[in-house]
Order: structure tokens, then C-alpha cells, then sequence
């Protein structure tokens, strides 16, 4: 099958506008890749990825790029017993020093955390094993380094059959445990913490993101929770986010990030029913007071919180995989207050392909490198025929000239209620709305975008309300479109179209 790249963006109507259709900088698929694979951006520029290999499961496979996309390093590691990554357990302690960790399942009853450590040709220069309290089955999902001496781990420890604790453990560089730490949910009921995410306090503690699991009876229950512990990991309180909508969060866990008031974020990905799910968002003192907590951006299918990273520019973004369309990766940008700034759709070949993006990192031009992977149905069908992806994009998601201009800070007016149907439409269009001000607007302004930022159609309607207008659209192909409503000194409503098959 022919190798194709493209870019689908959808406008979210909570805030902040932005749609293109735009091929990125540049992206690359290497065989042999698996689910949550690592990815970090160097000291000197380059990326470098670790993944699974997705037939030996023994296997590590590690890539290095340079900043153009380039392969300039590859290397396999079999580590003997099967291994399972996490997504973000890659850091970087100088330009020759890489620490790398995993969960290494040595038998039923043995499965350990394994550190490991590589210079930058990726040559292993030591390697730990590590189960808390040196005898119980412990399994990562968080490397984290806020300093130069010290790294932490968080994840959980299973204690019995499903019964699980949060685990926290803090190692020096040279993998020598300082302190472990786990966290039991009060009760003895079935379920328990999964430890997903650290964030460093300003009393040199720390909040932790978990998920906190309860096994009673079907469906499971999925909370989040969040921990504040002191340096030394001793528990000092504990809050548990309660899902607005269903019985549970999703299982990429509750993540954090800190804002520039010193305040922090929390996020996670909330089910709204059995299909679909938004993103969970607040705003947490380290006192551990919600100051807001809320539902972004849109309603899609497994909407995912995978590779939460704040961005040079002082925003956050967030992806995963969805099955919108086919199965494509997705990425949202927000800023630390909750504003939606863009939503984008990502496919490595076809779209009935498998694609899904799960680490995010920031890069010093302000833009993204992103790493996920790739199923091609065509040519592997079966489910272990994947690829590592490696997707470079700019501050805006793509690179191509307009793509940050359609729509971008536009925001609906609560006086313009537009309403129009049927969406998907075919030939044509009808539109209403009501003008709430009940003040005359003059001629209002009707343009209908592709997703390229091409104008296809423009109307000045006259702004009476409660008057329904039809809008031939016959000679639209197939596809979403950027529907506009303005007059000449505002936008009052931007909505997503849909014209059918």
C-alpha cells in the first residue's frame, strides 16, 4: 500500500479555534514497534525512542533521530524475560548517561521494575532489578528526574489477587535506594491505587496522580485520586476525584502539571458513556483545595490523556488514539487555564489503519516530537503488525502557511444561538437562529471552510431571527467542514459541518 500522511482537525466549539488539513514537518514508521513507546529529546537535539518489540517480547528496540528525522542509530536489547513499558520512564541524566526503566516479568510470581542504563551509543553500562521490600510484585508506569542526584519512581505493588498500592520509590543516579514508599487504599476492599504521576511541591514534596480501583462487581470503578506526600514520601493528605458522568476515569490515569502561579493542574481521561469520553480538568492547591474542575474538549471515542507534557510556550497538550474516522492518533493543546487552543487528528497511511500517538515531548522551536504506532491492516494483518511513529509538528500542530489562521482565538457569543440541520447534510442546508441582544445586526455573514482553510462557500443573509434559511451545499464533497456566522465587527458562532456520502 502506498505511503500516505495527512492531518484531520476538528474545530472545538469550547473555545479556542483552529482547522487545517495540513501534512507535519515530517513523520517516519520503523518496524517492529509496539504500544507506549518512550521517547526523550536530548541535550544536543536529537530524539531518541525505546519500544517493545511487538514479536519478541524479550526485546527492546531503540532509535535514534536526528532533528530532520533521520535514523542515524539503531539498536535491539533482549532482556530475557518478557518486559512492558510505560510511556514516559526515559530520562536523560548528562550527554552520555540515559536511564531507562521497565517492568521485567521474570515468572507468575516475580515481576520486577529494571532500570537500566546506556551511554550514547546505547551501550549498557549497569542495570538494577527492583521489587519493593524486596519480595513483592512491583510494576512501573512513571520515571521522573527533577534533579541531577535523584530519580523516583511511581506505579503500584500487588500485594494479592487484585489488591493493589500505590508505589513511590526514590533512587540515586547510581540505582542505590534512598527510600520506598507504598500507598493502601483505606479498607480491604478489592481494588486499589495505581501511581501514574509526580509533580514536585514547593515544600520540596511532592502530589501524586493516581487511580484508585474498585472491584466489587461489573462494571469496575475507576476514580481518580491525587497524594500529597512530604521529601520523603510520608503521607499527608488525600483527595479523591469522583467522575461526573459514569463509574470511571480511563486507564491513562490522572496526570499533573504545574502553573506559573505555583498552583497545579490535574487531568485525566473521564468515560461519558460506554463509547465516548472528554477530558477531566482542575485546578489543585498544594493544600489540596479544588479551585476548578471540569469537563474539556470534545466528545470523542476514547478520548485518552497518553503523554501529558506542558509546552515551551507555557501550554499543555495531551493525545492517544480514537476511533473516529478509522483509528487515528489525536493530540489537544490547552492552556494552563482551561482555554482550548487546538484539537488535531493524526494517520501514518490510511485512516481504516491503526494510529495512535502516546508520548509528547516539547521541542526548543516551541513545536512537538510525538511517538505512537502504527497498524497496517493491508499489510499485517494480524495484531502484531506494528510500527513505531515518530510525528514532528509545530506550535500549531503542522507547519503549512494558514493553519494557525482559520478561526484561531475566535470565541461564539452566548447572544447568537445558531441552529442548523441536518448535520450530516446533502444537499441542503437549514439555518436558524435567534438573536438573544434583540438589537439589529445588519447583514450577517455565512463562509463555509474545508479543512485545507479554503473558503467553498459565502452568503450575506439578512439577520432577522427565527427565520429559516436554506443553504444549498450540493457541491460539497464529503467531508467536515468550518461552518462561520459573523457580522462586521464580530465572529457569533463557528460550528463543525459534516456533509455525508
Amino acid at each position: 500500500m502506498k505511503k500516505s500522511i495527512f492531518l484531520l482537525a476538528y474545530v472545538l466549539i469550547v473555545s479556542n479555534f483552529c482547522s487545517a488539513q495540513l501534512k507535519p514537518i515530517w513523520d517516519t514508521a520503523v518496524y517492529s514497534g509496539d504500544v507506549l513507546p518512550e521517547l526523550l529529546v536530548l541535550e544536543n537535539g536529537q530524539y531518541l525512542t525505546i519500544t517493545r518489540h511487538n514479536k519478541d517480547r524479550s526485546v527492546a528496540n531503540a532509535w535514534k533521530f536526528d532533528a530532520d528525522g533521520a535514523v542515524i542509530l539503531h539498536d535491539s536489547i533482549d532482556f530475557n524475560f518478557t518486559i512492558s513499558a510505560c510511556g514516559k520512564c526515559l530520562e536523560e541524566i548528562d550527554s552520555n548517561r540515559i536511564i531507562y526503566a521497565q517492568t521485567l516479568f521474570q515468572s507468575s510470581d516475580t515481576v520486577s521494575v529494571q532500570l537500566v542504563e546506556f551511554d550514547a551509543q546505547l551501550n549498557i553500562l549497569k542495570s538494577k532489578k527492583y521489587r519493593f521490600q524486596d519480595s513483592l510484585k512491583s510494576q512501573i508506569w512513571g520515571l521522573h528526574k527533577f534533579s541531577d542526584s535523584l530519580i523516583y519512581i511511581t506505579g503500584y505493588v500487588y500485594r494479592e489477587v487484585n489488591r493493589f498500592s500505590l508505589l513511590l520509590a526514590c533512587f540515586d543516579t547510581a540505582f542505590n535506594l534512598k527510600w520506598e514508599r507504598e500507598y493502601k487504599r483505606p479498607g480491604n476492599t478489592v481494588g486499589g491505587y495505581w501511581g501514574f504521576d509526580v509533580e514536585p511541591t514547593s515544600d520540596k514534596g511532592f502530589l501524586l496522580g493516581a487511580l484508585n480501583t474498585t472491584f466489587p462487581n461489573s462494571p469496575t470503578i475507576i476514580k481518580g485520586q491525587i497524594l500529597k506526600v512530604d521529601s520523603v514520601g510520608i503521607l499527608q493528605w488525600s483527595k479523591i476525584i469522583n467522575p461526573k458522568k459514569t463509574t470511571h476515569f480511563g486507564t491513562s490515569g490522572v496526570q499533573l502539571g504545574k502553573r506559573t502561579d505555583g498552583k497545579y493542574i490535574y487531568v485525566g481521561e473521564e468515560l461519558i458513556n460506554s463509547d465516548n469520553s472528554r477530558m477531566r480538568f482542575g485546578i489543585i492547591n498544594e493544600m489540596g483545595q479544588t479551585l476548578k474542575d471540569t469537563l474539556l474538549g470534545p466528545t470523542i471515542h476514547d478520548f485518552g490523556t497518553f503523554g501529558f507534557t506542558k509546552t515551551l510556550d507555557g501550554n499543555f497538550v495531551t493525545g492517544g488514539g480514537t476511533l473516529e474516522n478509522g483509528m487515528q492518533g489525536h493530540v489537544y493543546k490547552f492552556s494552563e487555564d482551561g482555554d482550548s487552543i487546538w484539537h488535531r487528528f493524526y494517520s501514518y497511511g490510511d485512516p481504516q489503519d491503526g494510529s495512535a500517538l502516546y508520548s509528547l515531548k516539547s521541542t526548543a522551536d516551541t513545536g512537538l516530537i510525538m511517538a505512537g504506532a502504527f497498524f497496517d491492516t493491508y499489510n499485517n494483518p494480524t495484531n502484531r503488525g506494528l510500527y513505531n511513529w515518530i510525528l514532528k509538528v509545530d506550535k500549531h500542530g503542522c507547519d503549512s502557511p494558514g493553519c494557525d489562521d482559520i478561526g484561531l482565538l475566535e470565541k461564539s457569543s452566548a447572544n447568537i444561538h445558531l441552529a442548523f440541520y441536518p448535520n450530516p447534510a446533502k444537499d441542503n442546508l437549514n439555518l436558524k437562529w435567534v438573536n438573544s441582544e434583540n438589537s439589529r445586526l445588519g447583514i450577517l455573514n455565512l463562509e463555509i471552510y474545508n479543512l485545507h482553510g479554503q473558503l467553498m462557500i459565502q452568503k450575506d443573509l439578512e439577520s432577522e431571527t427565527g427565520v429559516i434559511r436554506k443553504i444549498d451545499v450540493s457541491d460539497l464533497k464529503p467531508g467536515h467542514y468550518l461552518l462561520k456566522l459573523s457580522d462586521d465587527k464580530r465572529v457569533w458562532e463557528t460550528e463543525i459541518l459534516s456533509i455525508q456520502y
